[in-house]
């Protein structure tokens, strides 16, 4: 409470002076203002009464300022910890969605569908693919595609086929084969009336002339998926606009940037293998992911650029591509990454943990080892992950304060070879 050490003179309108309780805290000196002449014709509680609304404003602000202090080793503020949580519950919940719908089980299988006999007869005689399974691999991929199509877009369950707008260079690089093969592949399946497949064509304005042409967007596959039923497109399928083209290329939602992706998370598998070094999924599982891109791709063609960018986001309000990611979410992630149960969830969040690490200590080519941390961290069980936090708080403080590290990344792996 503010007290008046004397009571002004009625005539003279003198202000008293004023003393605050708080000892530490030195009195106000007031210039004379126009604005402080005029304060000095209030009466005392007039003059009383703004002094407490100033002083009830300067404690809000100091409460506010209090409040937006962040804690060592917690978020540097509530709001991105509930934003980091819903994240990370809306990455889960589009994983356990995508997981549900990958086996179902009251439509026929592939092998069900093709028959034993055709099966048989799809595999290669002589040559160099002699004994394998050859033109099976693809109907069973592209049967898969149609029936997670199916099931995602709510078609009847005794449907006989499926549309399916893919990309035959996405196909190649999950098989493993050349573009080609698939090709060769795809001609013996139509011949035997499991499938039908057509180039798709688009419109495309051409930047430099600005004129539209006709490009390719994709292969367009018709698969069937009941037994005896011959596989054949529509007119209203082939003439569909199934991409907008222009705006795919326009934010590198290509083909050509997703094989690219994919056969780099294959490069740096067998890096790893080749070290003896466990991967386990430490890019996300390439086999895994390249599934992950086709079953996106089939429900919206161009889609599956969530799965290859750890910065690209389920969510894109929460997570920004410009914004680069930090090492205090990645301290956040470790504990939800440990209570995941579920083996692919987990995998895609061990991805997409490593990814932020990588981007924060600008070492994009080491995902592969970063990802191999965490798994390590999360093998060891509560201590590990309690000691690979220490270690990235510990490195954050440092690259923030130490203007001069150059390279964060070595100094981490300096320190976790010493602990």
């Amino acid at each position: 409470m503010l007290k008046p050490e004397a009571a002004s003179d009625a005539a003279g309108g003198e202000v008293p002076a004023v003393v605050s309780d708080a000892a530490e805290r030195p009195p106000t000196i007031r210039s004379k203002t126009p604005q402080s002449v005029d304060e000095e014709k209030r009466s005392p509680p007039d003059w009383l009464a703004h002094e407490c609304e100033e002083l009830a404003e300067m404690v809000e602000q100091l409460e506010v300022e209090r409040a937006a202090q962040p804690f060592e080793g917690l978020p540097g503020s509530l709001e991105e910890a509930q934003r980091r949580l819903h994240a990370t519950q809306s990455a889960r919940i589009h994983i356990q969605t995508i997981a549900a719908t990958l086996t179902p089980t009251e439509r026929p299988t592939a092998d069900e569908v093709a028959g034993a006999e055709l099966l048989e007869a799809l595999r290669p005689k002589r040559g160099k693919g002699a004994g394998t399974e050859g033109a099976a691999r693809l109907w069973r991929l592209l049967h898969l595609l149609a029936i997670y199509k199916a099931e995602r877009s709510g078609h009847s369950r005794s449907a006989v086929q499926e549309a399916v707008h893919t990309a035959n260079e996405l196909l190649a690089v999950k098989l493993r084969v050349n573009p080609k093969t698939v090709g060769l592949w795809a001609d013996q399946l139509q011949q035997a009336g499991k499938i039908e497949a057509r180039s798709h064509h688009g419109e495309h304005l051409n930047p430099d002339t600005g004129e539209i042409e006709t490009r390719v967007t994709g292969t367009l596959y018709a698969v069937a998926l009941q037994p005896g039923h011959t596989a054949r497109l529509t007119y209203h399928q082939l003439h569909h606009r199934h991409r907008r083209l222009d705006a795919d290329r326009a934010v590198g939602r290509t083909a050509h940037r997703y094989v690219k992706r994919i056969k780099a998370l294959y490069a740096a598998e067998k890096n790893m293998s080749e070290s003896g070094t466990s991967y386990e999924g430490a890019a996300g599982d390439p086999e895994q992911i390249a599934v992950r891109v086709l079953q996106a791709w089939a429900v919206t063609p161009g889609g599956g650029a969530e799965f290859l960018d750890t910065r690209s986001s389920f969510d894109p309000d929460i997570f920004r591509e410009e914004k680069k990611p930090s090492l205090q979410t990645v301290i956040y992630d470790l504990p939800l990454i440990a209570d995941e149960q579920n083996p692919d969830r987990r995998r895609a969040l061990v991805h997409h943990a490593a990814g932020s690490m990588a981007a924060a200590l600008d070492d994009e080519h080491s995902r592969a080892y970063y990802a191999g941390l965490i798994w390590q961290a999360i093998k060891d069980g509560w201590k590990g992950l309690q000691a690979l936090a220490a270690q990235l708080a510990r490195l954050e403080i440092d690259c923030r304060e130490w203007t001069g590290l150059r390279r964060p990344a070595a100094l981490l792996a300096a320190r976790l070879r010493a602990a």
